[in-house]
């Protein structure tokens, strides 16, 4: 929320406007403003108090606790940004880059699917897992690649399953190691 929004929040609170009409007035929705009053709002003064809400100091308190702990993988590691846009250029569909060619020189980018996220910030398609050895699971022991197409789960064969990714653990389930000679594969 800009401070110019903060403002106006300020300003129709104290001629007692109501926070429908106040979300009305910001095309916003009558939970967002409910929320910024209470979260950013004076705890010193009682809640429907008109000066209980100051523009200023709220828009300080919004921003201190804004979560911005580090920047996206793909912006930390200048040799993944190239080798991501390299597979794009080359047109691969946005999941392929998703493991680079050694997983392990980018062990810690291996958690979620890079290359999809780069190119489309859904997040949808690829979901690389790192393999935990203490799984009783033999496929989840390993690096393994869980791929979303439309909506529907792939298998090892590249083709749709039925069912859930539950019922289908170890075709949805592919190591990356297999997954990486796909090179030639298209989605469906």
């Amino acid at each position: 929320m800009s401070e110019e929004e903060r403002v106006r929040i300020a300003d129709l609170w104290r001629e007692r406007k109501s926070i429908r009409t106040i979300a009305g007035e910001l095309n916003r929705s009558p939970s967002t403003i409910s929320r910024e009053i209470r979260r950013n709002g004076n705890p010193n003064v009682r809640p429907n108090h008109p000066v209980h809400y100051r523009p200023f100091a709220a828009h300080r308190r919004a921003r201190a606790r804004r979560p911005r702990p580090k920047p996206r993988r793909i912006d930390r590691c200048p040799e993944l940004r190239e080798f991501v846009q390299a597979r794009l250029d080359e047109k691969w569909s946005p999941e392929q880059p998703a493991v680079p060619d050694s997983p392990r020189k980018y062990e810690s980018f291996t958690n979620k699917g890079v290359g999809y996220r780069w190119n489309d910030g859904k997040g949808n398609g690829i979901r690389i897992d790192k393999g935990n050895l203490n799984n009783s699971q033999t496929y989840q022991q390993v690096d393994h690649v869980v791929i979303n197409s439309g909506g529907k789960v792939l298998g090892r064969d590249g083709k749709p399953l039925a069912g859930s990714i539950k019922q289908n653990a170890y075709e949805a389930h592919i190591p990356v190691t297999e997954w990486l000679k796909w090179k030639e594969w298209n989605r469906p």
